[in-house]
Parts: C-alpha cells; structure tokens; sequence
C-alpha cells in the first residue's frame, strides 16, 4: 500500500491561516429511518443505532434509508455558517455499532433532500417508478438531487466520513433548501449505524464545514461547458489500449488487477489545459489558490457502483491519448518510476450517477508556480471496478470538472497577517 507523505504542523497552520478559514462541528441533527416492511418510521432519537440496507427480493430484509437534517446551519450567529461564506469543504461522520453483522463493505451514497421531512414520514410518502435499490426516497425518483459523497468498508467500533463539500456548496447558494442528507444503500449487506441516540455522546452523526468569508472567486472548467475547450482525457488499459475519451459516449470502467487475472488494471489520464492567463475564465495572476477539486460522475447502470478505494495522483510526465501502459515502462504511471506523485487524495462510496470529488489543491497550485501541467492519474486500490465518465460523455454535465476556488485577500487583511506569519515561521524554522 502507498504512504502518503506526513504534513507538517506548520503547513496545515499555514494553509488555514493564509485562507483566514473556520471551521465548525455541528451536532444536533434530526434523524429518522425509514423502510418499506409497512411499519411506522424510527426516530433516530428514540434507539442507540439501527440498520440500513438495500433490502432483498425475498423480504427479509427491508429496504430502509437514513435521513439526517443538522439544525441552524446558516446564519448570522455564534456557531453558523454566516452569508457569503465560500465553503471549502466539509464532511459527514457517522459510527458503525458493536453488535452483529453491524458492519458493511457499502456502497452507501450521500445526497440532499429536495424537500423537508419529519417525524410523520413513511417510506409510501416517496413514490416513483424505480423498484428495487432505485425505490423510495431516491434520486431516480427525483426524491434527492445527486449523491455527492458516500460510505464504504464499514467496520465496527469505527468512524466513516464522507465528503458532502459538493452538498454544502449548494446549501450554501440557497440556506432555505437545506432539508437534510439522505443516505441510500446500493447494497443487500446492511450497515447498522448509531444514531442521534447513540448512549455514546462521540458516536453520534456530526457534520464538519470549513468555510472562508475571504472574497473568492470559483472557475469551472469542463468540455464544452462554459466555452471551455482544454481538457483531454484518456482510458489507459494493461492490455495495452488506450482510449481517446473524447469518443467515450458512455461511461467506462477504472478497475484494478487481481492475481486471477480477470480483472484488469485500467486506470484514466486527465488534463485540463489554459488555466491560467488574463482572459476571461481563466485564473488570474495574483489570485491565491484556496481549493482545487476533481469532479468525476458515476454512470448509471446497475453495475456502476464501487466501495473503492481510487486515489488521484499528479502526473509528472507528459502523456497524450496515444500513449500506453508500455509508455510507463510496462506497468502504466507509478510513483517508483516518477511518472506520478504520491496519491494528492482518496474517494470511496461511489454509487449510481453519484459525483465524487478528489481534492487536488496541491497539484493546481504546482502549476500555477510553474511546475508542468501533465495532468491528473485516478487508479484503483480495487478489484471492485468504477464506473465513470469521461470527456466525451454524451451529457456535457457529466463529464470530468475541475473547480478552482481563488481569493486576492485585502492588503491588511487577517489573511494577509496570516501569510506573513507564515514566512516568519518558516524563516525562523529555516534558520533553526
């Protein structure tokens, strides 16, 4: 398994204070579970824990949703989000119980209600025409908007976190429409999760938001969206082809091998070119990095869906859509030969026509200080491949994002004491 690399108590103090960013832990949720056996639905409250699950043809098991709505999120008081906060990210947290059979390999997708719940709430309040995992409160039945972070590799006595940045960002452009997190299972192996009654106060859900006040400015850059034209994608297969991702209509897999030989090692090359510059849509000199995601779109069939995990790399070689495993030396980009660099971040929990979101500030900021563009590499630490799309998916939306948040701090500006100190620390360290 690959190390990543430790960071140092003076660059996570540094990064924060250079974007002058909060942080807050929120607590008090609401919480309900609700299933299809016919039965009244369960406070969260009301027990220590509960299970999840896809539900079974046979009916032994029912197919039951998590729904958890945090209370006072935005606002103008000690403790919330304030208005025209940029969120940078955030994550939901929740506890797998020790007791039988509480843990799951998931997939358990994350995506926000469009509509408020209560107490009162039964799984019949949510039809649609999907049937079995797509039943219920789901985003095939237009009951949530698109999952965007997830759950996986389950174990008991533990906490699982997933990325919701992509949630809070919405939320956060309209405060009134945050009704709340749906978790949808895309799996019959139930995950028995403790609730807002967990007798263990720790335990309980938590949502952690990191948020600046700093005017920013967010660039989106995708095919054929927003008059963009850079990107360049590329399905790169150990059985020696590759793939043009322009050509891709569809969603195709990113897989890893396995020692029975039916599952191969199939990874994708990302890049997006013209970042930087004076034109319109481009990052401007002078502008501060804050965050730079990767946002990738699962497709939607049944098979889609992945535990993970895939991490994303900065690729330190040049490459094009002919290249092949046998460009890399045989074994496609590894961090042993210095054609990638350590793993930037880590995604998990993918589920149908979910997005996952990769931070890959590091590798943006290298480039805007001069470091060559070759892109991005996503590989698999699975045999349980992924389904996703590439730059020449058929709707324009889902295809390959990258979304950069910048700010120029004002001169005197707490961000601008924050940078300062910096330096000074890292002179003094220099020095030591």
């Amino acid at each position: 398994m690959t190390k990543h690399a430790p960071v140092s108590v003076l660059a996570l103090f540094c990064t924060l204070a250079a974007v002058n960013a909060d942080t807050l832990l929120f607590t008090d949720a609401f919480e309900l579970k609700v299933q299809n056996d016919g039965l009244l639905s369960t406070l969260g409250a009301d027990v220590p824990g509960y299970f999840i699950d896809g539900g079974t043809a046979a009916g032994d098991s029912a197919h039951a949703y998590d729904f958890i709505r945090f209370e006072n999120l935005f606002g103008s008081g000690p403790g919330q989000i304030p208005e025209g906060a940029t969120i940078l990210d955030a994550s939901l947290t929740m506890w797998t119980a020790v007791r039988s059979n509480a843990q799951s390999g998931g997939p358990f997708g994350v995506a926000p209600l469009l509509a408020p719940f209560a107490a009162t709430n039964v799984y019949s309040d949510y039809s649609g025409s999907g049937v079995g995992l797509e039943a219920g409160p789901s985003y095939f039945n237009q009951h949530t908007g698109r999952p965007a972070g997830g759950f996986s590799a389950l174990t008991q006595g533990n906490a699982s976190s997933a990325d919701v940045t992509l949630v809070l960002q919405q939320w956060t452009a309209n405060p009134t429409a945050a009704f709340g997190f749906a978790i949808q299972a895309r799996t019959t192996d139930g995950w028995y999760l403790e609730t807002t009654g967990s007798s263990t106060v720790e335990h309980r859900p938590s949502l952690t938001v990191n948020y600046t006040t700093v005017p920013t400015t967010t660039f989106h850059f995708q095919q054929d969206m927003n008059a963009y034209t850079g990107t360049t994608t590329a399905l790169l297969d150990a059985n020696g082809v590759t793939t043009n991702g322009a050509i891709l209509g569809n969603a195709a897999f990113v897989d890893g091998p396995n020692a029975a030989g039916d599952s191969r090692d199939i990874q994708a090359l990302l890049k997006f070119d013209n970042l930087f510059g004076t034109a319109d849509g481009q990052i401007k000199p002078g502008e501060t990095i804050l965050r730079a995601y990767l946002v990738l779109t699962t497709g939607s069939s049944t098979e889609s869906h992945s535990g993970g995990m895939f991490d994303v790399h900065q690729m330190l070689v040049d490459w094009d859509t002919t290249s092949t495993f046998s460009t890399f030396g045989g074994d496609g980009p590894t961090v042993e030969q210095n054609e990638i660099g350590l793993p930037l971040s880590t995604v998990h929990g993918m589920t149908q026509n979910s997005q996952a979101l990769f931070d890959v500030t590091d590798a943006v900021r290298s480039w805007q200080s001069g470091a060559g563009n070759f892109g991005l590499n996503v590989q698999s630490n699975t045999t349980d491949g992924w389904n996703m799309f590439f730059s020449g998916a058929a709707n324009p939306a889902a295809r390959p994002e990258l979304v950069v948040v910048t700010g120029v701090p004002e001169p005197g500006s707490a961000a601008l004491v924050g940078i300062a100190a910096c330096g000074l620390l890292g002179l003094r360290r220099r020095r030591a």
